[in-house]
C-alpha cells in the first residue's frame, strides 16, 4: 500500500473502512486513536492533540459498559461525561473532575462523528453529543451574601497574628469587591497600584478602578520577608498609592525584600 506516492492505509477508503471496522468490533482503543489522529492531521490545520486521548477514554467506557458497535444508547456520550465528572476517566484521571476538564473531553468527542463518517462507519443517527449548554461546564455564580462577607472581613481583623490583618483585608477586597482571581492577585506587583486604578496582569493586561478603600490600604509586601530571622521584628504591610518613577522592575505584591538582602533576580513581567 506504500508504493508510488507512499500512501498510508488511511489514504485508501476501502482499507480504511476495513481497519476501523475491525477496531470498532473489538473496541481496539489503540487502533481507533491512531485512526482518529490520521483523520485530524488530514483535515485540520491545527489538529487537536488531546482528542485521541479523550476519545480513547470514551471507547474504553463503552467496552466496560458492554456496548457492541453499532448498538449504542442515544445518551451514551452524555452519560460518559457525567460519570467522568464524578468518578474520573476509566483507567485515567480520578474524579471528581472540574467542569473545564469535562468540557475539554466533550469538545474532543465532537471529532469522533466526522471521523467515523470519513472511516465509512457513521455514528448511529440516534446517538447524540450533548451541547455545551446541556452540561454545567461553567459553575453558576454564587455571590456571597453581604452578611457573610462582612463577617469574613471582621474575622480577618481578628486574625491571631496581627501583622497579617492588613494584608488579609486587602486580599478580601481585591477578590470580593474588585473581582480579581487568586492567580491575578498572586501576580500583582506594588508598582501596579496607581492612584485610582490597579494594573492587572491576567490573560490580557487591563486596568481596574479602585475604590478609596483598597487604594488606601494596598500592601507592598507580605509581613515577613523570606529570609527574616524568627526573632526580628515583623514589618507590617504598607501603602503605596503612587509607584516610584524611573523603574522598570518591582517587587511582587506578596513579597518584600528584607533590608540587607541581595536584590531579587526577578524583573517586572510587564
Amino acid at each position: 500500500m506504500r508504493e508510488g506516492l507512499g500512501l498510508e492505509v488511511w489514504d485508501h477508503p476501502e482499507e480504511r473502512r476495513r481497519v476501523v471496522g475491525e477496531a470498532l468490533a473489538r473496541w481496539d482503543e489503540g487502533a481507533l486513536k491512531e485512526a482518529l489522529w490520521a483523520y485530524l492531521v488530514r483535515h485540520r490545520k491545527k489538529p487537536d492533540r488531546a482528542a485521541p486521548h479523550y476519545v480513547g477514554y470514551f471507547v474504553r467506557w463503552l467496552a466496560l459498559k458492554g456496548r457492541r458497535w453499532p448498538h449504542l444508547e442515544p445518551e451514551d456520550p452524555k452519560a460518559f461525561l457525567l460519570e467522568a465528572k464524578e468518578k474520573g476517566f476509566p483507567g485515567g484521571e480520578r474524579g471528581p473532575l472540574s467542569w473545564g476538564t469535562v468540557e475539554r473531553a466533550r469538545a474532543s468527542l465532537r471529532h469522533l462523528f466526522p471521523f467515523l463518517d470519513w472511516a465509512g462507519h457513521p455514528m448511529p443517527s440516534h446517538v447524540r453529543l450533548p451541547s455545551r449548554q446541556e452540561l454545567p461546564v461553567v459553575a453558576p455564580s454564587r455571590a456571597m451574601p453581604e452578611e457573610a462577607y462582612q463577617d469574613l472581613l471582621e474575622k480577618a481583623g481578628a486574625y491571631p497574628l496581627a501583622y497579617w490583618r492588613p494584608l488579609l483585608r486587602v486580599l478580601l477586597v481585591l477578590l470580593g469587591e474588585v473581582g480579581l482571581t487568586v492567580k491575578e492577585v498572586a501576580d500583582l506587583w506594588k508598582e501596579d497600584v496607581r492612584e485610582k486604578s490597579l494594573l492587572v496582569r491576567g490573560t490580557k493586561l487591563r486596568e481596574v478602578p479602585l475604590s478609596p478603600s483598597p487604594g488606601r490600604s494596598s500592601p507592598t509586601g507580605s509581613p515577613r520577608g523570606p529570609s527574616s530571622p524568627p526573632t526580628s521584628p515583623s514589618p507590617t504591610p504598607t501603602s503605596s498609592s503612587s509607584p516610584p518613577r524611573g523603574r522598570t522592575g518591582g517587587s511582587p505584591l506578596a513579597w518584600r525584600r528584607p533590608s540587607g538582602s541581595s536584590p531579587s533576580s526577578r524583573t517586572s513581567p510587564g
